[in-house]
């Protein structure tokens, strides 16, 4: 399994910035022509059996819009599994009726309403792996992810790689500055791009 690059959809890690509804998200031509191609033109040489993962957005609309091009591409030219990562946003919370300690309907509120969507466009019969989330500092991990992994059972178009437990991952200073702790992100298993379910815990 190959994959290149976390969250394009977010400045921090793909700037410039473009504006789509309000959102300011990275720039994907650039994104696709500096590093998804040459990226897949390069595995697809070197190890033609490699299963290429991504895009590994953080917003449908980072999704929509990396999937898009490659489907004028064509057909899967850039991904053989599809990856997201359902962090709920405030709206998400807004939308379950506002209550902060409901992470895991908050997160499947998201999977459902916003990744799926994109997804039953352009999944094209690939797996989907929901490959990075996890409930904050301020919630019950343990019963979150329970109720998340309960929730996506219900699902079964995706499968999940990814949990992480948010509270050991950075520790904010008074100037919001993140300081990376342990990690408490680290794979357990994999069973191939199947409908089986990896965790990280």
């Amino acid at each position: 399994y190959y994959g290149i690059w976390n969250e394009p959809g977010m400045s921090v890690y793909w700037p410039p910035l473009v504006s789509v509804n309000g959102w300011a998200i990275g720039d994907f031509d650039r994104y696709a022509a500096e590093l998804q191609v040459p990226f897949v033109a390069t595995i697809r040489a070197y190890a033609p059996r490699a299963l290429i993962v991504g895009p590994e957005c953080d917003s449908g609309a980072c999704l929509g819009y990396i999937l898009s091009r490659e489907s004028k591409v064509g057909v899967n030219a850039w991904f053989d599994i599809l990856s997201f990562h359902p962090y709920p946003w405030d709206d998400d919370f807004a939308a379950i009726g506002g209550d902060r300690t409901q992470w895991a309907k908050a997160a499947l509120y998201r999977v459902d309403n916003e990744f799926k969507p994109v997804l039953d466009i352009y999944a094209n019969k690939r797996p989907i792996w929901a490959s990075e989330t996890g409930p904050p500092y301020d919630t019950n991990a343990p019963v979150a992810i329970s109720n998340f992994m309960a929730g996506l059972k219900l699902r079964p178009w995706v499968s999940v790689l990814g949990i992480l437990d948010t509270r050991l991952f950075f520790s904010y200073g008074a100037d919001l500055t993140a300081t990376p702790l342990k990690s408490s992100l680290f794979l357990l298993s994999v069973k191939g791009p199947s409908r089986n379910r990896a965790v990280h815990s």
